[in-house]
C-alpha cells in the first residue's frame, strides 16, 4: 500500500504481515528462493520495528515440491521459523508429511477446515484426522492451527487439467472441531489449535486467544454434544441456546 511491505507493517495498524504467497501451485508467480528470503526478511524487520508478528502466510498448492523451499530456508538461514505460516497443508498427503517436519522445526502449520473429501478433495487429509494424527505422532501442537480460509472458494484440479470451483461450507470449521473432539483428541488440545495458537502465530495474543483481564471477551460455549450453544464477541452475546441474536443487514 505504501510501496514497501516493511513500511506497510510498520505504519498500518491492521497490517500484521504478508500474504498469501502461493507456492507449489499453478496460480503461483513461482518466486525464487532468494525472493522468498527477501520477503521473509522484510516481514521480520517490519514486525520487529512495530512490535507485530511479521509473519508471511503461504498458500500451498498440490505441486510435488510442496514446502521444500521453506524447509531449506529454515535449515540454512537465520530467519526464524515462526515467521512462516504455510496454510492448506492438509490438501495433499505429501504436503501433510512435510508439514509435520516443518512444525518440528518450529514453524506454524495451518490446516484448512473446508478441505475435505465431501467438498471435492479426494486426495486430502480430513482436518479432524489431521489434528489427531499430529497429536498422536508427537508433533508440537502449539505450532498447529486450523482456519476456515474465510470460507473462501477452493478450487480442485480435474484430470484434464481444468479447474473446478467449489463453494466451501461455512459449517466446516465447527464440524471439524466437533469431529476432532469425538475422535478423542483432548479438549485442551483442540481448543488451542483454534484459539490461542492462531492468536500467538499472528501476534494477537493475549488480546485474542485467551480469557484474562484486559483481553477481548471472545468465547464459545459448547453443549455436551459439542454443538455451539453460546457465542460471545467482545463481551456481547451473539448466539444463545444455538440461536443467533445479532444478525447482519441482509439476514432475517
Amino acid at each position: 500500500m505504501t510501496g514497501d511491505v516493511r513500511r506497510d507493517i510498520i505504519l498500518i495498524n491492521e497490517c500484521l504481515g504478508i500474504g498469501e504467497v502461493a507456492l507449489s501451485d499453478h496460480r503461483s508467480s513461482q518466486p525464487t528462493r532468494e525472493e522468498l528470503e527477501k520477503v521473509l526478511t522484510q516481514a521480520r524487520l517490519g514486525g520487529m520495528l512495530s512490535g507485530k508478528a511479521g509473519v508471511v502466510q503461504f498458500h500451498m498448492g498440490v505441486g510435488k515440491r510442496g514446502i521444500d523451499v521453506l524447509l531449506a530456508i529454515v535449515r540454512e538461514t537465520e530467519i526464524p521459523a515462526r515467521h512462516f505460516i504455510p496454510t492448506h497443508v492438509n490438501r495433499a498427503f505429501h504436503l501433510f508429511e512435510q508439514a509435520k517436519e516443518f512444525a518440528r522445526l518450529g514453524g506454524y502449520v495451518d490446516i484448512t477446515s473446508g478441505i475435505r473429501e465431501q467438498d471435492g478433495f479426494p486426495a486430502c487429509v480430513k482436518p479432524s484426522d489431521a489434528i489427531k494424527i499430529l497429536y498422536e505422532e508427537g508433533v508440537p501442537m502449539d505450532k498447529v492451527t486450523m482456519s476456515s480460509d474465510a470460507n473462501g472458494c477452493m478450487s480442485v484440479t480435474l484430470p484434464d487439467g481444468s479447474q473446478k470451483q467449489l463453494a466451501v461450507s461455512p459449517d466446516s470449521f465447527q464440524e471439524e472441531v466437533k469431529d476432532a473432539l469425538l475422535a478423542g483428541v483432548p479438549t485442551e488440545v483442540v481448543a488451542k489449535v483454534v484459539s490461542s495458537n492462531p492468536a500467538q502465530a499472528n501476534g494477537l495474543y493475549p488480546q485474542k486467544g485467551c480469557l484474562q483481564a484486559d483481553s477481548d471477551a471472545d468465547l464459545i460455549i459448547y453443549s455436551d454434544s459439542y454443538d455451539v450453544d453460546t457465542v460471545i464477541a467482545k463481551g456481547q452475546i451473539m448466539v444463545a441456546a444455538g440461536e443467533a441474536l445479532v444478525k447482519g443487514t441482509f439476514e432475517k
